[in-house]
């Protein structure tokens, strides 16, 4: 799950994300985008699906 404070900012986190080198045993996956402040309904969906909070 991604968060920032605007909608260019989410967009530049999913390129930096999408640009990682990864090691071929980890998977990133984003499951929700969003801007603002994390809410106790983010926490309920990344528990729910055993996401990480960024």
């Amino acid at each position: 799950m991604l968060k920032s404070d605007g909608s260019s900012s989410i967009e530049a986190l999913k390129q930096a994300v999408a640009g990682l080198q990864l090691p071929k045993n980890v998977n990133i996956k984003i499951v929700h985008t969003d801007v603002g402040h994390f809410n106790d309904s983010d926490i309920s969906l990344a528990q729910a699906s055993g996401a990480l909070l960024l």
